[in-house]
């Protein structure tokens, strides 16, 4: 159970401690720690400044500011770094060796014109140890940071730590969950109605060639006609008609910092439903192909993602990640979920939303009516697609 500060990291907050020494809730790190194909050994310098500073006895939030260097009396320099950790990766790092869940983030944070890494601590559950040794850090051993050092808890101390009421508090049912057209960032609510326009496909007898080769000035260039364009955009146009774009919006309506906050939803399949993410849209025919950009492909494949679709023989699932949300900010998933029927359709699901410092997922019931309209395909449908 842990106490999430009401004032995250601003440029304001950012000047402050940079006008700080160095103590119990504030440390300087010149250099990025080394993680990735680092040794036990040097990652474990990286888990000990994490659990001395969640034992740590301090009143308020604590910050690991990564490339920045101390000036004892003075402001320290900002020198910034190239490469970040990766907040996902660092937490399950850290989670799979202690007692007990750390609540920590790592924030990559821009300031100065310069890239500065930033982890945040806040007040939490003492103590932490490991459960295991790891490079240079023993198990069972409480780690704690004495001013700008490190040492390890008495026995008197930790026995203090276990006694130690924290404050208790969590976004809870703070955290509001809706369905969403993101492109028009228009909340849809938790019931929405859609439509799916089901076409039927046009006789392949009607659909005419697209054209032929055409070759630009003094050959340079060329462009190559699909002449198959208007067939191979039959099934497109019929599956793409029948779906409908749908997004997530989440709002943090506490005082609260959320971290990690992730959405997620399952279901059985049917044959008149049809779901599924961005990445499992059909390929758009190509209506012509230049040669320049064959030989020099610009790559259109979107890596980050932040809606993920499971199917399986007999169930769908879900999950929308959301990252960090800070007090009063709304969210909205950058992807969406296609979403669409053969025939009209109920589809009733409960939202499971997860974070790092909610005691237990928060359920929110969604429901997507859809109705359907059938009609003939037309070529103008191929054409306006």
């Amino acid at each position: 159970m842990v106490f999430r500060s009401e004032h995250p990291l601003n440029n304001n907050l950012m000047e402050q401690l940079l006008n700080e020494n160095e103590g119990t809730t504030l440390d300087f790190k010149k250099e990025q720690y080394p993680f990735v194909r680092a040794t036990k050994e040097q990652k474990s310098e990286l888990l000990k400044d994490i659990i001395i500073f969640a034992n740590a006895w301090r009143r308020t939030d604590c910050y690991i500011l990564i490339g920045v260097e101390e000036v004892k009396g003075g402001r320290s320099l900002v020198h910034g770094i190239k490469i970040h950790l990766d907040d996902a990766k660092l937490q399950q790092f850290v989670n799979s060796k202690t007692n007990r869940p750390v609540t920590f983030s790592y924030e990559a944070f821009p300031f100065e014109g310069k890239q500065v890494g930033v982890i945040y601590i806040p007040l939490q559950n003492r103590p932490i140890f490991l459960t295991k040794d790891y490079g240079n850090l023993k198990k069972d051993i409480v780690y704690i940071r004495r001013g700008s050092s490190t040492d390890s808890a008495d026995p008197d101390e930790i026995s203090k730590m276990s006694k130690t009421e924290t404050i208790q508090e969590y976004p809870s049912t703070n955290l509001k969950l809706q369905l969403a057209n993101i492109h028009l960032r228009k909340n849809l609510g938790t019931s929405i109605k859609l439509t799916s326009n089901v076409l039927e496909p046009l006789d392949e007898s009607e659909v005419p060639l697209a054209g032929k080769q055409q070759k630009s000035f003094m050959m340079l260039l060329s462009t190559d006609i699909n002449e198959n364009y208007y067939k191979e955009m039959v099934p497109y146009v019929s599956i793409m008609s029948i779906v409908n774009p749908i997004g997530f919006v989440i709002k943090n309506i506490s005082a609260n910092v959320a971290i990690d906050v992730r959405v997620a939803a399952s279901g059985k399949t049917s044959d008149n439903l049809i779901i599924f993410d961005e990445s499992q849209m059909p390929e758009k025919p190509v209506f012509q192909r230049d040669y320049l950009l064959i030989h020099h492909p610009i790559s259109t494949l979107k890596i980050n993602r932040d809606v993920f679709m499971d199917i399986h023989e007999d169930a769908w699932s879900f999950e929308v990640s959301f990252g960090k949300i800070q007090p009063r900010d709304t969210k909205w998933s950058e992807d969406v979920l296609y979403i669409g029927a053969m025939e009209p359709f109920q589809l009733n699901m409960t939202a499971s939303i997860f974070a790092d410092n909610l005691p237990e997922p928060l359920k929110v019931p969604l429901s997507i009516q859809i109705k359907t309209e059938k009609r003939l395909m037309t070529f103008d449908d191929l054409k306006q697609k």
